[in-house]
């Protein structure tokens, strides 16, 4: 079935459709018109036969119109199966590859997700490092203490640390190193960034 075809139904269904309306408009006229009739006939304007023959048109119209619907509604039925034998098919493969070239820019960005993951643990190991550095400081400075004899400070010094997360949220999110569950998932789910992200 080709496009032509399915064009030629098209056609068809538009002169159905107008023709069923016209019937119908001329179906109403009629028997609106044979209602009245009842006093045009006391008063001697329309005859019996006259009456008659509207009501033999009147038949036939309505016979017209039933088999003017008979036709629309076979012809529909072509247009769904020429929909369902040639348009539905391409619309599924187009459907496919669109999903095809999605998969795959999905597939590319997870890897580059992943990576960037990687990165940001490898990050936050170098900054735990640097962290450590300072109990060696503390360990010095108590040796050298000790060393002189001098009272050793039980705790030592710390630096102004950041949070890796804040599971109660004292510390705002944006002020801290890794992310919530929670925020991962919202990002991921909606597609948005959060606002506070530079």
């Amino acid at each position: 079935m080709s496009k032509q075809q399915l064009e030629a139904v098209k056609s068809k269904i538009q002169e159905l459709e107008n023709k069923q309306d016209e019937l119908t408009n001329q179906v109403i006229e009629l028997t609106q018109a044979i209602e009245d009739s009842t006093e045009q006939l006391l008063l001697g304007i329309v005859s019996e036969s006259d009456v008659e023959q509207a009501k033999v048109l009147l038949n036939e119209k309505k016979s017209e119109l039933a088999e003017t619907t008979e036709l629309l509604q076979r012809a529909y039925a072509v247009r769904k199966k020429l929909a369902v034998e040639k348009f539905v098919p391409f619309a599924k493969e187009h459907r496919e590859k669109q999903l095809k070239e999605i998969q795959s820019r999905y597939d590319n960005k997870v890897e580059s997700v992943i990576a960037a993951r990687n990165e940001l643990l490898k990050q936050l190991a170098e900054l735990g490092q640097i962290k450590n550095e300072i109990g060696n400081v503390n360990q010095e400075y108590n040796k050298t203490l000790f060393d002189l004899g001098i009272p050793t400070e039980k705790y030592g010094r710390t630096i102004n640390e950041r949070k890796v997360y804040s599971p109660k949220d004292y510390t705002p999110e944006e002020f801290c190193l890794g992310l919530k569950t929670e925020t991962q998932e919202k990002t991921y789910s909606s597609g948005r960034v959060p606002v506070w992200v530079k």
